[in-house]
């Protein structure tokens, strides 16, 4: 009986852990990457940055394309096809002037999540503009 008092109670203190532990998404190199965190399944923060004097290397991934530079990016957050950011639309990073700028440029959107249990996904997406 105490064993198995126990053993709900551990379950129960890792279903509140998981519930209160954000959700992140990466992938593969480091200096120009986009990532979407869950906060709680309530809202999602998604967040860009890139560095213009970087050469995109090989293999990259996050979409980007082998010796490139970027010059702009952007983040979205869409549910159902429609975009539903807390600023209304795409939010873009400030624009790089040249190949050679190494300051970093970033954006950060937010989206609130449907409480709906059917209801259509929130999907994060994001893209790249380039010299």
């Amino acid at each position: 009986m105490k064993k198995r008092r126990l053993m709900s109670m551990g379950v129960v203190a890792s279903l509140c852990m998981c519930m209160f532990c954000g959700t992140k998404v990466f992938a593969a190199q480091s200096t120009n990457k986009a990532w979407c965190e869950e906060h709680i399944q309530l809202y999602y923060d998604g967040y860009i940055q890139f560095t213009p004097s970087f050469k995109i290397p090989s293999s990259p991934g996050y979409s980007l394309k082998t010796g490139k530079h970027v010059k702009r990016a952007y983040v979205n957050f869409t549910r159902d096809g429609e975009s539903v950011t807390t600023n209304g639309g795409r939010l873009y990073t400030g624009e790089a002037s040249s190949v050679k700028q190494t300051t970093k440029f970033s954006a950060k959107a937010r989206a609130y999540d449907s409480l709906i249990p059917w209801a259509p996904k929130t999907r994060f997406y994001y893209g790249w503009i380039y010299f």
